[in-house]
């Protein structure tokens, strides 16, 4: 299906966004109110407050307005009718939903905020029906702050009441002690020009922002950005082009001489100077984003966008905000430094956050041949969660390198949270409740807590960064705030004010004009694709990484800590020994020495119990060939699962009552992990009286174990002579309605051959107070 018709219309309704409802003027003589001491209505004397807004949609004397200067065909309008109410439907849905299911994620909120939305349509002739939303805010004013308040009152304000008729919005609230609401305003909201509501980039604007664009320090940083070194291909730029009293327009494509084309196609190494200024003054570009994409769909940088929601601004002071947003920066650095990575270009993003930016040295780093991903680390060290479908999938982490970038950049993010030492200001701690840092990240945009920080990696391919370009909105240029030389944030950018100074369009054209440009200059520092291999590895990104394919990018970071641990740990250890298992395997008679000693120091950084063991283990393989690779491999695998179930799932060891096992047959998957489970236990049960007794026969064993050791095996003998008697009966009744009760026999000998193994392995191993117990693990 062609996308024309779909993309006309957005570009349309993109354009009919020349006003909107003036939230702000409202909201401040309410609060105003509020703040007088001596009214009626002064904050101290409420005990609810209720805030209700009716939305009518859509704004018929706008469409009326492009149909008649032809810019909507009649045959584009009821599609524009329908376009529009739905815009504003979703808008409303959306932003409801997210706000209850935020305010239930924090103490404070979940039980002092309610959100209803209720909505109606009027039917009328022709295109004429309308629809009507209305929204109802009820605070708890007696345990929230006036801020907090209006912090969500702001959150209702929407871009999509651009299409809207009118807003009538209605405040009421209720004294303490007493029952009854008193309304305190019920107004029309007036529309205004987008440009009066706050500030905006315009064509008013273009004098400065053009002498900034065309200064011959901004065409030098454009290009350093633009053809990094190693690449062919340019990197695509998207383009701010400024528009009279409304938001500038993104476009890639410039118009020059009567000619049009993509501006990154149009600009090359070789473009002197003044074509570049003529593009730029003739198309009235207000902004330059570059790609993390070159134009011949290569991969260039690696980008971390810290996007910081306006709510946390409304309701703490700018600084603690900032401060907040700098202690992550620190964190990230820190286990970045920690995992081999070189330090990130650092940038404040011109409004609320800030851009990590990193380079590829060349194509070759992270590539896709033949939907494969050239990091066979991620498929050759153990299976990944879910593995198959990624195979499968049409672009996924393991066939895309983009989805690939992604997925190793929100690995890094994630064990930031979790792993990393993030400071969180002790106001913005106190006031939200958080007890882990984990409350207040999110990894994907389409989260529903909106009051988290999003780590946006963007989608990689369309991953754009601000080059040191204003912000369509605050105005304000998106500056280098680190210093490439330490990898440490600038100390004059702590303060958040100087950040906003500095930012200024007239400061940094004064900074161009003193040659100031130590900062500005820097390119990033570039990564190889040893640097990739590396992190993938057990001891370091790997483990984080199956976390995030595990439970995607919205549930990995909504793990309680202990969760997170507990899968963390449960990658590593499974990591761990894939991965020593791929090393002997793939072993070419290298240094002996240093292979134990890599694999000795791993294990010691991860915790393995049974380092000592796998040595032993590797050593009978590979140097004293004593073994096969089969023989090692189960021998390793048996070593695997005692480490999984005596150190990660020890509780594991105390279900000896046969009536609990009844929970595991409830469904398929749960009765196969049982299975499996009952066959590693049996496993480990034949490897110690294999280890013990069969080779080892210098061991001494105590009374009490030797007991054990007899009773195991009376119990598995009768088991034997059980499991025979079934086969028997197999073979004479072949009836189908047997079934059943063969299915009944054989959970039956499976639980026994379960219970009788935990039993054993439980007190062999943990039998407490006798100096002659051999101990293997804690």
């Amino acid at each position: 299906m062609s996308s024309y018709f779909p993309n006309k219309l957005r570009y349309i309704i993109g354009a009919m966004q020349l006003e909107n409802f003036d939230f702000a003027s409202v909201l401040n003589e309410i609060k105003a109110l509020f703040q007088d001491k001596k009214s009626s209505f002064y904050w101290g004397k409420l005990g609810k407050l209720k805030v209700r807004f009716e939305i009518v949609t859509p704004d018929f004397d706008i469409i009326h307005h492009f149909y008649e200067k032809n810019e909507i065909k009649s045959h584009e309008l009821v599609a524009i009718v329908e376009k529009l109410q739905d815009s504003v439907k979703n808008a409303i849905t959306i932003m409801v939903n997210t706000l209850n299911y935020t305010t239930n994620q924090y103490i404070p909120f979940k039980y002092t905020v309610s959100t209803t939305r209720t909505e109606a349509f009027e039917k009328r002739r022709g295109i004429n029906s309308r629809r009507i939303d209305t929204i109802e805010l009820i605070f708890d004013t007696s345990r929230l702050t006036m801020k907090e308040v209006f912090a969500f009152v702001r959150w209702v304000s929407l871009d999509e009441y651009s299409f809207s008729k009118e807003i009538t919005i209605e405040v009421s609230c209720k004294h303490k002690r007493n029952s009854r609401y008193i309304t305190i305003i019920n107004i029309n909201l007036e529309k205004k020009v987008i440009s009066q509501l706050g500030p905006l980039l315009s064509t008013d604007d273009l004098e400065a922002v053009s002498k900034l664009l065309c200064h011959k320090y901004y065409f030098k940083l454009l290009k350093n950005h633009m053809f990094p070194d190693g690449f062919e291909s340019q990197a695509e730029i998207t383009l701010d082009i400024a528009k009279e009293e409304v938001f500038p327009q993104k476009r890639r494509t410039v118009s020059i001489d009567g000619s049009k084309m993509k501006f990154h196609q149009l600009l090359t190494e070789s473009t002197p100077i003044e074509t570049y200024q003529k593009i730029i003054n003739e198309n009235k570009i207000a902004g330059l984003y570059c790609s993390v994409k070159s134009a011949n769909d290569n991969l260039l940088y690696l980008l971390i966008d810290i996007d910081v929601p306006l709510i946390l601004y409304y309701m703490f002071p700018a600084q603690k905000v900032w401060e907040l947003t700098l202690n992550l920066i620190k964190a990230i650095s820190k286990i970045a430094s920690a995992f081999g990575l070189p330090s990130f270009k650092i940038s404040f993003s011109g409004a609320k956050g800030v851009h990590l930016l990193i380079g590829l040295e060349n194509p070759e780093v992270i590539t896709d041949i033949e939907k494969y991903v050239n990091i066979p680390e991620i498929q050759n060290i153990s299976p990944l969660p879910g593995i198959s479908t990624l195979k499968k999938e049409k672009i996924s982490t393991l066939n895309d390198k983009f989805k690939f970038a992604k997925s190793l950049l929100q690995s890094l993010l994630l064990y930031t949270v979790y792993k990393g030492d993030i400071e969180i200001p002790s106001e913005i701690r106190y006031v939200l409740k958080i007890s882990h840092p984990y409350q207040l990240f999110r990894l994907s945009p389409d989260s529903k807590n909106r009051l988290a920080i999003l780590l946006d990696c963007s989608s990689m391919s369309r991953g754009v960064f601000r080059l040191c370009s204003p912000h369509p909105i605050s105005k304000l240029v998106s500056i280098p705030i680190s210093n490439m030389t330490t990898g440490e944030i600038c100390e004059k950018y702590l303060e958040f004010e100087k950040v906003k100074k500095d930012a200024d369009i007239e400061c940094v054209i004064e900074r161009f004009e003193n040659d100031d440009m130590k900062l500005f200059l820097q390119k990033p520092h570039t990564i190889t694709r040893k640097h990739i291999q590396n992190l993938l590895t057990p001891d370091k990104l790997l483990p984080a990484f199956a976390t995030l394919l595990r439970f995607g990018t919205i549930y990995s970071i909504m793990r309680t800590p202990q969760s997170f641990s507990f899968w963390y740990r449960f990658y590593e250890q499974k990591f761990f020994y894939r991965y020593v298992e791929s090393l002997v395997e793939h072993y070419e008679n290298s240094d002996f020495t240093n292979l134990k000693s890599y694999i000795t120091d791993m294990a010691i950084r991860l915790d393995i119990d049974n380092k000592d063991r796998i040595i032993n283990l590797i050593e009978l393989y590979l140097f004293k060939k004593k073994i096969s690779f089969p023989l090692f491999k189960y021998r390793l695998s048996i070593l695997y699962y005692i480490e999984f179930f005596f150190s990660l799932k020890s509780e594991i060891f105390f279900i000896d009552n046969e009536e609990n096992l009844i929970e595991l047959f409830k469904d398929e998957m749960t009765f196969n992990n049982f299975l499996s489970q009952t066959q590693e236990i049996f496993n480990i049960a034949t490897d110690t009286l294999f280890r013990h007794i069969i080779l080892d026969h210098k061991t001494h064993l105590s009374k009490s174990q030797i007991d054990y050791i007899n009773n195991f095996y009376r119990r598995a003998e009768s088991l034997l002579d059980l499991a025979r008697f079934y086969l028997n009966d197999l073979q004479v009744d072949t009836d189908s309605s047997c079934r059943e009760e063969q299915l009944i026999k054989t959970i039956y000998f499976v639980s026994r051959l379960y219970v009788i193994s935990i039993e054993f392995i439980r007190e062999f191993y943990m039998l407490m107070g006798n100096p002659k117990v051999i101990k293997i693990w804690r």
